[in-house]
């Protein structure tokens, strides 16, 4: 199965930091983490149109999405960074902060995007259902046979970071 998300990844964090900060930089990062909205129509589509196999929200982060998705079906994943949609506002305050985007991005929390697993015979099945919404659609990687979880950048596998976890001890 392929994996798809909707939207943008790490603008509510940003948007986040922004306001601790005391610099909301970016209107559309501090937009998505103070008025999230949640892709109802998007997932009532996907449904509707049997598009997807599987699917979850990200309000714990893309990397705590792919997990729980992954061990709910039994498989691994392989994620392409290079194809992550990574909200501009975000990715441009991570790197003013000499932190890297990607992975600033794949480890935030409160994006409320839906990670999705598409069938190799579904692809019908999604575009009817991508015609009832205008949400940015990415095909981010695969699920694989194999159980581990891989971030792919430039071509080399590493371990897909562990992303947010609530009541994780400090």
């Amino acid at each position: 199965d392929e994996l798809w998300l909707t939207g943008t990844i790490g603008g509510a964090a940003a948007g986040l930091a922004m306001l601790t900060a005391g610099d909301p930089a970016d209107a559309a990062c501090v937009a998505r983490y103070t008025s999230p909205v949640p892709r109802l129509r998007e997932a009532w589509a996907m449904a509707r149109d049997g598009a997807a196999r599987a699917a979850i929200d990200l309000s714990d982060g893309l990397a705590d999405a792919v997990r729980q998705l992954a061990a709910a079906s039994s498989v691994g994943a392989r994620v392409d960074a290079a194809t992550l949609p990574l909200e501009p506002g975000a990715a441009r305050w991570s790197v003013a902060r000499g932190l890297d985007p990607v992975a600033t991005a794949i480890g935030a929390s409160d994006d409320y995007e839906l990670l999705f697993a598409v069938g190799p015979k579904a692809g019908g099945r999604l575009r009817a259902a991508r015609r009832s919404f205008a949400t940015r659609l990415t095909r981010i990687g695969v699920l694989t046979a194999a159980p581990s979880l891989l971030l792919v950048t430039d071509g080399i596998e590493s371990a897909l970071p562990a992303g947010f976890e609530h009541f994780a001890s400090a």
